[in-house]
């Protein structure tokens, strides 16, 4: 396997990390604050944790999402399995269909291999909805990949069961992979299925760090058909060998007491939802959005004369409110406002955000 790099900026993961430790209010990471492990009854200690030492965490997956086990990969995280799932696809010269906004990775690894990117733009005037006719026009002989992401990043909106397998089954008769990130689609109170149950022709992302909150501990995966699987598992062969052990049996751990973590997930989405309305709209002069349904995030439009880039600065550097640009998502003119810490520390969170923009809108910065 030949691949060849071209070099692109993680400019959103630059920015999480220059600005996280300096924000007194986080509204910029995407995944649930850390649940505490040991209300959950999950251990911790290596050594407490022997019986599973041989357990396979393939296996959990499997049974937790309706999987067969040998079409499960775990690896280092939801973005490294981007990069592997894409990177054993995709070659210089192939194209790549991808609707956008969308996750930074998943439209700049296919840049740095070479592909031709055929981005599928949508737009807040039509509520970010996916044009189902231009995916698939866009379609060719030469694509290799559809990229999806189920929920949107950084719109936070849901994609149908109708949409995917209109898409999936359109993919699969011109032979064409699908790739979906699921990192955030059980999020949504009545999430699609998980997409490779719609075709051989699907493979499928998914982590313990959003959902579950567990992104310490750094475990991701792929489900795909066997075939499919095996040329992932050869490229993850010079990158990760595994997972650290203690992350593996943490994991195991978790998802035996799913039902916990759907709980806690779910009332903290549902409550910090509430509060991302109420601060809409009372702040309807400075930003508008389309309300997200599928994950605990959404893309607001700045309706101030200030690039959102400009804005994000001034709100860290001044008051201390980190968010995510929309320029890093390569949509300027919005910023990624996520709603995923305490309900509590939400609501102390957007009434800075809410105090910070009525004192930028009257330029009276010192």
């Amino acid at each position: 396997m030949h691949l060849s790099f071209k070099h692109e900026e993680f400019q959103l993961l630059d920015w999480l990390n220059e600005n996280v430790q300096r924000a007194k209010f986080n509204l910029a990471s995407s995944g649930v604050e850390a649940p505490n492990l040991e209300e959950f009854g999950i251990e911790t200690n290596p050594n407490s944790l022997v019986g599973l030492r041989t357990a396979k965490l393939e296996e959990s997956l499997g049974r937790v999402y309706g999987v067969p086990t040998d079409e499960v990969l775990t690896c280092g995280g939801s973005t490294m399995s981007i990069f592997l799932a894409i990177s054993s696809i995709v070659k210089s010269g192939d194209e790549v269909v991808i609707p956008m906004p969308n996750y930074p990775p998943e439209y700049k690894v296919p840049r740095i291999l070479g592909a031709k990117v055929r981005e599928i733009g949508s737009s807040y005037e039509d509520s970010f909805r996916l044009n189902i006719g231009s995916i698939l026009n866009a379609i060719s002989g030469n694509t290799k990949l559809v990229v999806l992401t189920n929920s949107n990043n950084p719109t936070g909106l849901k994609i149908s069961k109708k949409d995917l397998e209109e898409i999936i089954d359109f993919a699969a008769r011109k032979d064409v992979l699908v790739f979906v990130d699921e990192t955030f689609r059980e999020f949504a109170d009545d999430p699609a299925p998980m997409a490779r149950l719609f075709g051989d022709n699907v493979i499928v992302a998914s982590s313990m760090t959003k959902y579950y909150g567990l992104g310490d501990i750094r475990v991701g995966w792929l489900v795909a058909e066997k075939t499919i699987l095996e040329r992932i598992k050869a490229l993850n062969k010079w990158v990760s060998i595994e997972i650290a052990r203690l992350s593996y049996m943490i994991a195991i751990e978790a998802l035996e007491k799913k039902k916990l973590f759907d709980e806690r997930t779910r009332s903290l989405t549902r409550q910090n939802l509430l509060l991302g309305r109420e601060f809409m709209r009372n702040n309807s002069q400075y930003l508008e959005w389309v309300e997200p349904d599928g994950a605990p995030f959404g893309f607001p439009k700045v309706k101030m004369p200030f690039s959102s880039v400009d804005l994000c600065k001034i709100l860290i550097d001044r008051f201390g409110v980190l968010v995510g640009p929309g320029e890093f998502f390569e949509y300027p003119g919005h910023f990624r406002l996520c709603l995923t810490r305490s309900p509590e520390k939400t609501k102390q969170g957007l009434e800075a955000l809410s105090a910070a923009l009525s004192t930028v809108s009257t330029r009276v910065l010192d």
